[in-house]
């Protein structure tokens, strides 16, 4: 820890997005959707005219156990509706207390609309992973209002259908999150560039435009 600043252990700090609860909420909710479309599936492998009390129930019976697996296997899109929520929720408090923190002149009560975010630190949309961030952005709200694809996500993917379900979340937040993760450093290091301080708040603004 010798030749360590405040600023950079608050540096180092604030570029840290812990996700550890996110991963173990994922591990424990998979494992046991899992072992419940487990057990479903030896039922109907293993289900016969011995299983029912009538035989000619048994394809009714089975169709049953099929639709139960069908269920419980789309619960695994609320799981990862809920991570991307989560995701975007932690990113969402750490910007607005280290903005509010560093950056001169902030309501940060305002901090969670994007667009008075963009406004206080314009220089974040020239983030290499900003279009990783107004991604998980997107996703979080549309999740919110509804679970299909918005207007605003065709708008900046045209190869996708308003209205449709969203698809593939699994595959989308294990793309996003290293570039999440980037953003974060980068947004950090901009701030601490930017606003310079010792101990985490502002003392002066480093206009690097001029």
């Amino acid at each position: 820890m010798a030749g360590l600043t405040f600023s950079k252990i608050f540096k180092n700090f604030d570029r840290r997005l812990d996700i550890d609860d996110i991963d173990e909420f994922q591990y424990h909710f998979n494992r046991a959707v899992d072992k419940k479309l487990a057990n479903l599936d030896s039922e109907y492998t293993n289900a016969s005219e011995d299983s029912v009390e009538d035989p000619r129930d048994l394809e009714c019976y089975k169709n049953h156990l099929e639709g139960i697996m069908m269920t419980t296997y789309s619960s695994k899109v609320l799981g990862y509706e809920l991570s991307v929520i989560a995701l975007y929720k932690k990113v969402e408090i750490k910007t607005k207390e280290i903005v509010g923190r560093m950056v001169p002149d902030v309501e940060k009560d305002k901090l969670s609309y994007f667009k008075y975010l963009c406004k206080t630190i314009p220089f974040i949309k020239d983030l290499n992973n900003f279009k990783a961030f107004n991604e998980l952005r997107m996703l979080n709200n549309a999740i919110k209002h509804g679970g299909v694809v918005s207007s605003e996500l065709v708008e900046n993917f045209p190869n996708l259908s308003e209205g449709d379900d969203l698809k593939d979340l699994d595959k989308s937040y294990e793309r996003l999150l290293p570039q999440i993760k980037g953003y974060m450093h980068e947004l950090v290091d901009e701030i601490y560039v930017r606003y310079d301080s010792e101990f985490g708040s502002p003392i002066k603004q480093i206009n690097k435009d001029t």
